[in-house]
């Protein structure tokens, strides 16, 4: 508020794929009005909302396999193709206005394996004709 920012509303949000959260995280969304997805792969069943999409895009969902430079990973991640795939479905199908994304740790990442996945998913979104 110190800036004149508004928080999204709750019922405004949608969580996709959060696979490792602790007992008061779990009992928190589940109190909450965040809409959620089990599984990136849902959201295409999901409808989008007729309103601008701010994306925020966690790299560690993406399986360890793929992308194991990441601090907080959590085992069974999507693969980096479903991840893009959800993400050419929200360039299609959404409007899409702003894009963040948390990072991997390039400490962990010598030989750019895991920047490479990240940045081709986010390259899926950017790319996609709409």
């Amino acid at each position: 508020q110190a800036v004149g920012l508004q928080s999204v509303a709750e019922e405004r949000v949608l969580l996709l794929d959060a696979r490792d959260l602790d007992p008061a995280e779990e009992v928190a969304l589940r109190e909450s009005k965040v809409m959620r997805c089990a599984t990136v792969n849902d959201l295409m069943e999901h409808p989008l909302p007729d309103m601008p999409i701010l994306l925020h895009f966690d790299t560690d969902i993406i399986d360890r396999s793929e992308a194991p430079a990441m601090n907080y990973s959590a085992p069974n991640g999507p693969s980096s193709e479903e991840v893009q795939e959800a993400f050419r479905y929200l360039a299609r199908m959404g409007d899409v206005r702003a894009v963040s994304m948390s990072t991997w740790n390039p400490a962990l990442d010598p030989d750019g394996r895991t920047r490479d996945v990240c940045m081709k998913s986010l390259q899926a979104l950017l790319e996609n004709p709409v």
